[in-house]
């Protein structure tokens, strides 16, 4: 667990586990999920320009409720502008795994047969509830364009 490996990546010490926002879908056909993740990914802009502009307004004197308050009704543009020109901070040059978020991806392969893979491999992969096949897997993580 990466937790236990904290502090050979982080300076911060950790006080709480962190958590993180993820949904399990299964949908019937690509299109469905590639307008899923647009939808996600839109979302995922939309939530990180509020947070950055409003964590910024907090460090630079707003309380949260100040802060909350005049972002209030705002649109993208106009927390742009404030993180901008208070700030001098451009959201187009975020790293886009803040703007965009990322995906983790489980693809499937065919079904393949448990007797055509080696001793070491049929070891390594164990058996299929059936004993005879197997599925290959493998997790894809991306960032959604």
């Amino acid at each position: 667990n990466y937790v236990f490996h904290w502090p050979k990546f982080f300076d911060k010490e950790l006080i709480y586990p962190p958590a993180f926002d993820s949904r399990v879908v299964a949908y019937p056909s690509s299109s469905h999920i590639r307008d899923y993740f647009s939808h996600r990914q839109a979302d995922c802009h939309i939530n990180n320009l509020y947070n950055t502009t409003f964590w910024a307004l907090v460090k630079n004197g707003l309380t949260k409720q100040e802060a909350e308050k005049k972002l209030s009704g705002t649109l993208s543009a106009e927390k742009n502008e404030i993180l901008f020109s208070s700030f001098g901070i451009n959201y187009n040059n975020e790293r886009e795994i803040f703007k965009k978020g990322t995906v983790v991806v489980k693809e499937g392969n065919a079904a393949l047969k448990r007797s055509n893979l080696s001793k070491k491999s049929q070891m390594r992969v164990g058996k299929s509830s059936s004993g005879t096949k197997i599925r290959s897997q493998r997790l894809n993580v991306m960032h959604v364009e």
